[in-house]
């Protein structure tokens, strides 16, 4: 059984009633039944509690890692890296509200940095761009 990497809570099935039970795979008995047994395995109404985020990577490439590693810090927060082809990914298996923590996490990391360059006048506005650039 998998549980979440950050609150440890163990993998269950939930219902997702925004989906619709296929008449092919569930009774249609237990289309509006919330028992997630009942649903056949392949219900687009059963998810999941527990799932992988995927996020984009960067290498940090030292002497002891010339091909790259995830940095220390990502390390030291439960992230793992993924090389599928040319895509480099860091993944861990968090439930649906930590991975709604971590969402809100990175946004307020951006709206943070957006407010740093503003501060610092590096956000210039569409005119500035335009006074600035030469023909």
């Amino acid at each position: 059984m998998r549980n979440c990497e950050q609150c440890k809570v163990p993998d269950r099935l939930v219902m997702d009633f925004q989906e619709r039970c296929i008449r092919a795979l569930c009774n249609p008995l237990t289309a509006n039944d919330q028992d997630p047994l009942s649903h056949n395995d392949s219900c687009p109404q059963l998810i999941h509690e527990v799932r992988r985020l995927e996020r984009a990577a960067k290498l940090e490439h030292t002497e002891a890692h010339p091909e790259g590693e995830l940095s220390a810090k990502l390390r030291g927060e439960g992230w793992k890296l993924l090389k599928d082809g040319k895509h480099l990914l860091r993944w861990r298996m968090l439930c649906r509200t930590c991975i709604a923590r971590e969402e809100q996490r990175e946004s307020q990391h951006r709206h943070y940095l957006a407010a740093c360059k503003k501060l610092r006048g590096e956000d210039p506005t569409y005119t500035q761009m335009l006074n600035r650039s030469e023909f």
